[in-house]
């Protein structure tokens, strides 16, 4: 994979995990939406300040931008919430059910709350 297709990607998912829109990326580095859109779509690549910026936009190192394919293990460690989004609503729903319930089992007993 080509270095820019690699800065691209990295920087939409980074942005994607974090939950930041293009438009909030623009905001935090003091650019235009448009500008972010042309970026993640390949018609412009960004000056090494501007990627800098990108970079501390996102709370990451600017080589982190040009990594290619981080493991499944570093994902999930550095955003462990973006997995969430990918379980269906449902899922989600009953998961949180089932663990409320077991952490309110758990402090009745622990407090004698029975």
């Amino acid at each position: 994979m080509q270095l820019r297709q690699i800065f691209i990607e990295n920087m939409k998912r980074f942005r994607q995990d974090m939950g930041i829109s293009q438009m909030l990326l623009a905001e935090r580095i003091d650019s235009s939406t448009n500008y972010i859109s042309e970026i993640e779509i390949g018609r412009k690549f960004p000056s090494v300040e501007m990627i800098e910026k990108i970079a501390g936009a996102l709370n990451i190192d600017a080589y982190q931008l040009f990594k290619d394919a981080d493991t499944e293990t570093e994902r999930l460690e550095r955003n462990p919430a973006a997995y969430l989004r990918d379980i269906p609503l449902k899922i989600r729903k009953n998961l949180a059910a089932e663990l409320s319930g077991r952490i309110i089992g758990n402090i009745d007993k622990t407090f004698m709350l029975d």
